[in-house]
């Protein structure tokens, strides 16, 4: 069979040929931007829950609202209902990590009216800022029924980096599934500064220390320094 081209056939041939490489110039682009781009806005979603509806108040603050990088950091919650406590910070790396309950402070149960510290006085462990500079978010979720929350407590900090798609959706979906009246929340932005800055924060440098005197810590207490 001979092979007798039109011109026209020739010019509609090299915009289909046309056609087909940009379509797959732009599914490989995308396929790229998947592997690379983390799902930041899965993270966001646990930002922007609200209760309209809350029966009660809870609070999380610290004394000011910019620390240096390398600053101690202690976090203050209080509610007007007895409660169960969930606090969870996001740096500007975007991992999410859980700060409280944490493996040194089990009990997230707290006591209307009475203000807690994290870390407790003689928990074991500080927190301290870490960098690059940024802003750091952090919620509170409250909840008067102690909350099946998909938060595992081990010997380590509970976290959630941007590609842990699908505990980040579990965790999502848990707190929506909480009746509006049984649970509240607060938010608080901090701002994380190099040394030098006086503007703008960052995911927290989580650095157990050896208390001044002996604590009770239930669970594994982790990297705790001991003398030899």
């Amino acid at each position: 069979m001979q092979r007798i081209f039109r011109k026209a056939d020739i010019i509609f041939l090299g915009f289909s040929c046309l056609w087909i490489f940009i379509a797959c110039s732009i599914y490989k682009d995308s396929q790229k931007a998947d592997r690379l781009s983390p799902p930041d806005t899965t993270i966001e979603q646990i930002f922007t829950i609200e209760n309209s509806a809350a029966p009660f108040n809870v609070k999380v603050w610290t004394d000011k609202n910019r620390f240096q990088i390398g600053e101690p950091i202690t976090f203050y919650l209080s509610a007007d209902r007895d409660c169960y406590i969930t606090l969870l910070d996001q740096g500007t790396s975007g991992t999410l990590r859980v700060l409280f309950p944490n493996p040194y402070q089990r009990d997230n149960f707290i006591h209307a009216g009475k203000t807690y510290p994290v870390p407790g006085l003689e928990a074991g462990y500080e927190i301290r800022v870490d960098g690059p500079p940024g802003i750091e978010r952090v919620k509170v979720i409250a909840s008067l029924n102690r909350s099946q929350l998909p938060v595992e407590i081990s010997d380590r900090f509970y976290e959630l980096s941007p590609r842990d798609g699908d505990r980040i959706r579990d965790l999502i979906l848990s707190v929506k599934k909480m009746p509006d009246q049984q649970w509240t929340q607060g938010y608080l932005e901090l701002h994380i500064l190099a040394p030098e800055e006086t503007e703008t924060g960052h995911q927290r440098k989580l650095k157990p220390k050896r208390p001044d005197k002996p604590v009770d810590i239930i669970g594994t207490p982790g990297a705790i320094d001991r003398d030899d």
